[in-house]
């Protein structure tokens, strides 16, 4: 088995189960499908998609599998990676003056 680990991201994990498939000889394609699935983590927006369109075709998996890839790398990319200050996104910030003391001394009639 391949199960997935929690700390494995799709692409690692998509790497590795191609390698352990090519190595077993006349593999069934419909028993490769469901096990890929099977292995994959519940938790994935993958997962659900899997489950949910019911794609039993490992070469449409894989494929599919690609988009999930990307999207978890640039979510990766974006979240491990805060801007620096100073940076062109810093600088875009909008920049709010300080505000005014607005208490007011009103005089009660």
């Amino acid at each position: 088995m391949v199960k997935m680990k929690p700390g494995d991201s799709l692409k690692t994990h998509v790497s590795y189960f191609q390698s352990q498939m090519s190595s077993v000889y006349n593999c069934n394609e419909d028993v490769v499908a469901t096990t890929f699935i099977f292995e994959l983590q519940v938790t994935r927006l993958f997962y659900n998609h899997m489950v949910e369109k019911d794609v039993t075709n490992i070469g449409d998996i894989l494929a599919r599998a690609q988009k999930y890839m990307q999207i978890e790398e640039v979510t990766h990319a974006i979240t491990s990676h805060p801007p620096k200050q100073g940076s062109k996104v810093e600088k875009l910030k909008p920049q709010f003056p300080p505000r005014k003391n607005l208490s007011h001394n009103f005089a009660t009639v």
